[in-house]
């Protein structure tokens, strides 16, 4: 975060502030969205603080009243994740604005809180541009947060929308998608679309089953949807996840592209307005944990501002939990904690598991062949596996089986499918080759 430390603010000043971004959309966009929850000193202004943050993250956009904001707590509560207490000290709170006969304008507290708001970011900046600089890093992401800061405060109705390609990454990010498609289609069919928002799903298989090309497919997918995308590689380079993610959005060889043929990146260029923004990181493993990845997502939020839509671990087994030392435990509290992650984010979180031995044919992979822990199929919303069929590499089928499925159906098996793996995909995709081929 920007700055934990709290803001310092009057108690009767921060009142209003939350009462502001509870109930205007427009106050949310000129400087609630850069107001971290932790700076304030209300518990109850704090979780209504970030309340709205996560109805951001859902609806790309501020709450705009009262009753979302507090229907919000209210689930939280049910699900035991805050006290009753906290409910009722937030509508107080709410209602004490609402009832004060001498209140602030909302353009009063703009104009006070947005150049607190943008000092800190600017601050944030600096400290961002002296890392980078010592490191002879990119200094983008500092000028990117300094641009973002002088942005606080001012009305986004002030000078328009341009009609430009850039300008569609702020329709993607006001879209609000309940589910993302997997790319297989029998698969998003029978899932009613593909993985809720805020779940993670998982994909088991054996050493070369088409584990990190399912996640790579699944990037890709999310990528052509116009989401925000980042994908956290522990096993292969980022150039060869790129390339696939490359090979699956353009429909041009993986082959050609890893020969540097100069048609992928012209076709890419030509599908760049549609792609949402992605990135691919290389993480070490087994020294990476899944509060080190959490951080990362919650970094590019920062530095894009706009939420993050997918989060893909290529995979999840290789990452560590501080302070266990069973590789059993480890993996429930490293799953645990991606699942968490996902739902307290609204991110669609895909990862991978190794099987705990490589079955063929008839022979159909299920949760119990998970490696390591069961507590890793026990913690995840969705569960797949892969199984390939015994024939040879240019010609070998996968079945896909939904082992669980936490928000429908499961114990269904799907295809087989041929093999997709020229163009980046596990299986062949009709949605990322329309995509591709600008259908």
């Amino acid at each position: 975060m920007v700055g934990q430390d709290k803001l310092g603010l009057d108690p009767k000043f921060e009142q209003w502030v939350i009462f502001y971004m509870v109930s205007s959309e427009s106050f949310f966009a000129r400087a609630g969205h850069a107001l971290e929850p932790d700076t304030l000193q209300a518990e109850a202004g704090i979780w209504l603080a970030r309340a709205c943050k996560h109805i951001q993250l859902d609806t790309g956009r501020g709450p705009g009243g009262s009753v979302v904001v507090l229907q919000r707590l209210q689930r939280w509560c049910g699900e035991g994740k805050i006290k009753r207490g906290i409910v009722v000290d937030a509508l107080d709170l709410l209602e004490a604005s609402e009832d004060d006969t001498n209140p602030i304008s909302e353009e009063a507290v703009v104009s006070e809180i947005a150049p607190i708001l943008k000092r800190r970011k600017q601050q944030f900046a600096l400290k961002i541009a002296l890392t980078e600089f010592g490191q002879h890093g990119d200094l983008n992401k500092a000028m990117r947060l300094i641009e973002d800061a002088n942005k606080i405060g001012i009305s986004k109705q002030s000078s328009g929308l341009k009609l430009e390609a850039a300008a569609l990454s702020e329709i993607s990010a006001l879209r609000h998608l309940d589910k993302l498609p997997t790319g297989v289609d029998d698969l998003d069919y029978y899932l009613d679309g593909g993985l809720p928002r805020g779940s993670l799903g998982v994909v088991i298989g054996g050493s070369g089953d088409g584990k990190s090309m399912y996640l790579t497919q699944v990037a890709a997918m999310a990528a052509a949807q116009g989401c925000s995308t980042l994908y956290a590689t522990l096993e292969l380079p980022e150039p060869v996840v790129l390339a696939r993610m490359t090979a699956s959005l353009t429909q041009i060889p993986l082959h050609k592209i890893l020969s540097g043929s100069p048609i992928a990146a012209d076709r890419l260029k030509n599908l760049a307005h549609k792609i949402g923004p992605t990135r691919i990181r290389e993480f070490t493993a087994k020294a990476t944990t899944a509060q080190d990845i959490m951080s990362w997502v919650d970094e590019v939020q920062r530095l894009d501002n706009r939420s993050v839509d997918c989060l893909v671990v290529d995979y999840a087994d290789k990452l560590a939990a501080a302070g266990e030392r069973s590789d059993y435990s480890e993996m429930g509290k490293v799953y645990e904690s991606l699942r968490v992650g996902c739902h307290e984010r609204g991110l669609w979180g895909w990862t991978a598991s190794q099987a705990t031995r490589k079955k063929m044919g008839t022979k159909r992979l299920d949760q119990d062949d998970v490696a390591d822990s069961m507590h890793k199929v026990r913690v995840a919303d969705l569960v797949v596996t892969l199984t390939v069929t015994e024939t040879p590499e240019a010609e070998r089928e996968v079945e896909i089986f939904v082992a669980k499925n936490r928000h429908g159906a499961s114990r269904k098996a799907l295809g087989p499918f041929k093999t997709d793996f020229a163009f980046g995909r596990l299986t062949n995709s009709t949605q990322l080759i329309n995509f591709g081929s600008g259908q």
